[in-house]
């Protein structure tokens, strides 16, 4: 069993060593991905020790803001000062990303009173399930900067972001590449949910998965994600990662995604 912020996961699904580096390389190769589809300027350091991401604005959210270990070998305490170094330069508070099996990290952020600001379960799909979407929905590709714009105000509703905030996070982006995958859910015309994915030679992985506070709990989101990961095994790709909220689990179950680990977001302030 893996602990999160108040809630325990159980284990559903063991990777193997090289799985669980590629589910690691995954989460990473995603947040350097979208660094690019952010107003700029964006500073990134991407090396040996992590990479860490300064967004235009100093919103600290994971991927405006952040500092993930690329592997565990990595001191946490050196890891830890590159990041307070970085980010203390532009007087700015950050997240740190934390997996299960890192607890050196976890203690060194406990040491410097990192605030925990939550935790969800990271799950993997090997072969997804496949349920008709519902009829009011229509299933849409993003493929131009209209659907880019509609995306925005998915996301904006969804999360609660602080307003441009949503924007920022796409400013950069008119069509996403062709490794880049996304889809809208439309009800009467109105973008109503949404899901992206970010796909590699060996694994893919969903993110912006969100559906309008007014639209939830009829099946719209799921039908996105149903609809990307159909996508992504037609491709045979092997390897579908996503990292859930703690009420969103279920959905993802319902998609075929099993609990293989734990992801931990902390908050270091400006100093």
């Amino acid at each position: 069993m893996i602990q999160g912020a108040a809630v325990a996961w159980e284990i559903e699904k063991r990777l193997s060593d090289t799985e669980q580096e590629i589910a690691d390389q995954a989460l990473v190769a995603a947040l350097a991905a979208q660094a690019a589809w952010q107003e700029q300027p964006v500073a990134i350091r991407n090396n040996d020790i992590g990479l860490f991401i300064a967004g235009a604005t100093d919103y600290p959210v994971p991927v405006r803001n952040v500092a993930v270990r690329r592997i565990p070998d990595v001191n946490a305490h050196l890891f830890l000062d590159y990041a307070d170094g970085f980010f203390g330069s532009k007087k700015r508070s950050f997240t740190v990303l934390c997996r299960d099996d890192e607890s050196d990290l976890r203690a060194a952020l406990v040491e410097r009173k990192a605030h925990l600001l939550g935790a969800g379960p990271r799950m993997v799909c090997r072969q997804p399930v496949s349920v008709p979407s519902p009829p009011e929905l229509r299933l849409q590709s993003i493929t131009s900067a209209a659907e880019v714009k509609d995306l925005v105000a998915v996301v904006a509703d969804a999360f609660g972001y602080p307003d441009g905030e949503a924007q920022a996070c796409f400013a950069s982006v008119d069509t996403f590449p062709e490794t880049v995958h996304g889809c809208l859910g439309y009800m009467k015309g109105a973008p109503m949910a949404s899901a992206i994915s970010l796909r590699s030679e060996t694994s893919a992985t969903l993110d912006w998965v969100a559906t309008k506070p007014a639209a939830r709990r009829k099946g719209y989101a799921y039908a996105c994600v149903s609809l990307l990961a159909e996508d992504i095994f037609r491709r045979g790709i092997p390897l579908l990662f996503l990292t859930s909220t703690a009420g969103a689990a279920n959905l993802y179950r319902r998609a075929g995604f099993r609990v293989f680990g734990c992801l931990q977001v902390f908050l270091i302030a400006s100093r």
